[in-house]
């Protein structure tokens, strides 16, 4: 983790509620999988909430991958 980074570490309390799902939409950071309809949705959540597009649309790419292509960042229009 970057040191100006935070982590949101909820209790448990705050899991039982939130659940990974909820936890990784309000995180400073965000890292999905390629092709994730998990990762899509959290994307989208973070999009709504305002979230910077830069700690929003990453992916770890495999060892093996000679292109890494990174999440499209599909902007919501209100």
């Amino acid at each position: 983790m970057l040191p100006e980074m935070m982590r949101f570490e909820p209790t448990w309390e705050d899991l039982e509620l939130l659940k990974d799902g909820g936890v990784a939409i309000i995180d400073q950071y965000f890292i999905g999988t390629a092709l994730s309809t998990f990762s899509f949705r959290i994307h989208e959540e973070r999009e709504i909430l305002g979230f910077d597009p830069k700690t929003t649309y990453n992916r770890f790419c495999g060892d093996n991958e000679k292109e890494c292509e990174q999440p499209t960042h599909w902007k919501i229009v209100y």
